[in-house]
Formats: structure tokens, sequence, C-alpha cells
């Protein structure tokens, strides 16, 4: 959808072929805040494709015997999703080589999907592996440059986006403390880390600031500081205390009692899934401010 909303309108035809041996293959997740902005692009309304998928907003889930076996509440992107699926992930997540490559030997050669490689079969990160990868080839067609130089700069891009997600997933499994199988233990005991990863753990232990590194897209590359900031904590991993220093008075300025109250009165902002899915208001088209948090 997004090469025909790009290219059919400039006279450019698109042939969708469909295989006779491959199915369907069902999504068993989530999307990102990047649907959205792929649906706006699009001209559908939230109040059109929301209620027709059956979808939810996603602003928190309970995820219960993960680290420490306690239960964990991290703070979920505000986003369509559909049921979840439980299914374990693989060990060590590993992107194939093609990844979104444009090859240089031919006239226009793109995988995507899952013939480009995948981390989470069609869960949230392949789907925006999808749109991005579309996005991108786009971006640069409409730029009138697919030479060599252009074609490599295409494949860094979407490198850099898939060895980003990947620390990412692996970090879910190298931080667990969970000792009942060896499944998790391997996880735990995984040294097979990538070059950014290490930096991260490693400013991170040390009781240093990742913000810097993180916002400029150094290391933990795809996901907004919060993101790591969420799993670190989340799953327990802290410096030790020898590491740590005691907080400035700016940073001291709020209790815990303040903002456990600012939580509980923020809820009430939010009504239940069907109220809103029956009254979601129709985009403002009036020149407006939308922030994604990615």
């Amino acid at each position: 959808m997004i090469f025909a909303n790009a290219l059919i309108r400039k006279g450019i035809e698109i042939e969708v072929l469909e295989s006779p041996t491959v199915g369907i293959i069902g999504v068993g997740e989530g999307s990102t805040p990047w649907r959205r902005g792929f649906f706006d692009g699009l001209g559908i309304e939230e109040s059109e494709w929301m209620p027709a998928s059956d979808a939810t907003y996603k602003c928190v889930r309970r995820m219960v015997d993960q680290a420490r076996f306690r239960e964990l509440l991290p703070p979920v992107r505000v986003d369509a999703r559909q049921p979840d699926d439980d299914a374990v992930r693989p060990q060590r997540a590993r992107a194939s080589e093609r990844r979104g490559r444009v090859d240089a030997s031919q006239p226009v050669l793109l995988a995507v999907g899952l013939a480009q490689g995948f981390i989470e079969p069609l869960e949230a990160t392949a789907l925006l592996f999808i749109q991005r990868t579309a996005m991108h080839f786009v971006e640069f067609l409409e730029a009138g440059d697919l030479s060599e130089s252009a074609q490599d700069r295409f494949n860094q891009r979407v490198n850099d986006h898939f060895e980003g997600t990947r620390d990412y997933i692996v970090t879910h499994y190298k931080t667990n403390t969970r000792r009942d199988t060896e499944y998790w233990r391997a996880n735990a005991a995984n040294t097979n880390l990538s070059d950014s990863l290490r930096q991260l753990y490693g400013l991170w232990m040390a009781g240093k600031s990742i913000a810097p590194d993180v916002g400029r897209q150094v290391i933990g590359k795809g996901y907004p500081v919060f993101s790591w900031y969420c799993i670190m904590s989340g799953m327990g991993i802290f410096p030790d205390q020898k590491d740590l220093h005691p907080p400035t008075a700016a940073e001291n300025r709020y209790s815990m009692e303040e903002i456990d109250n600012l939580l509980t009165r923020s809820a009430q902002n939010f009504p239940g899934q069907r109220e809103t899915l029956t009254n979601i208001p129709p985009k403002n088209r009036e020149r407006s401010l939308q922030i994604y948090f990615w």
C-alpha cells in the first residue's frame, strides 16, 4: 500500500503476484506507533481501521514470573494490537543477511517482509521492518537516486534497524534471572552480544548515563532511551550500590507518593476499550503537532 500510494499516481504500475503454494501468514501480536502514521499517510481515519480490525489500545500489560518471579508492569506504547501470542522466541535472535537489501547487480531487487529476514515472525518488530523498508525505498525512488552508493546507504539504514532491534530483543533474555530451566539459564549466560550492546550494558552497570549515546543512536539503535530504562530497570538490572551517586536536589524533588498519586489521577482520563473504539474522534484537519514517542 505504501508503494501504491506513492507510485500509482505518478503513472507507475504495480503488479502483485500471489503464490499458489505459500499460504497467508497471520499476525499474532501488535504494531507500533509508526502504524498510525502509515494509515495517516494513506488518508484512512483511525475511526475506520481501529474498529474494523477489532484492535485495542495497549497502554500497559502485566507480565508475571519474569525477573525474580515478580509481577512487572512496564509501560507499553499506546498501540493497535491483535491478541497476544506468547510463543517462545528463539534463544538468539539472528537477522537474515538478506535484510532489506537492494541488489546492485539487478535493476531493482528489493526483499521485504519475511523474504528479507526477521527477528520476531510478523510481530510488531517485523511489521515495522516492512513499513520502514517500504518507506525508505520510496524515499530513494522519489529522490531519483538508485546508484550503488545510494543502495549502500539504503542497506545500511535497514541493517541498523535490524541490529538495533536484535539488541533490544536479546536484552529481554539476557537480563532474565530465572533458573528453572536450561533455556533461561543459557540465555542469562549468553555472551554472544554485539559491541554496541556491550557498550550500553557497560555504561549502565557503571552508573553512567546512556541517554547521550542512545539519543544520538550510537548505541541502542531504533529505540528511545526510555525503552531502555524500562527494560533494564523493569528486569531489576541496576549498577552496584558503590557505583551509584546520591540524587541531586533536582532529581530528588519528587517523592514516590507524589508520582503514584499522579499516575492514579492520570488513569482516570482513560475510558474503557469499547467506549474508546466507538467514540474515536476524526483526524484533526487543522495544522497540529503530533508526537510519536519512538
